[in-house]
């Protein structure tokens, strides 16, 4: 009982680990695109 509730937290703890990895790898792409674009210079004014 006690290992079954071991592995749902561990499980639960990848699952948001990887959620998280996943939401940051697309913010910093998006902050890329963004630079890479010149920021405010394009479509922003």
């Amino acid at each position: 009982m006690i290992r079954k509730t071991i592995l749902t937290i561990a499980t639960a703890t990848v699952i948001s680990a990887a959620a998280l990895g996943a939401t940051a790898s697309t913010a910093s792409a998006g902050v890329k695109v963004y630079l890479g674009h010149g920021g405010y210079g394009h479509g922003w004014h």
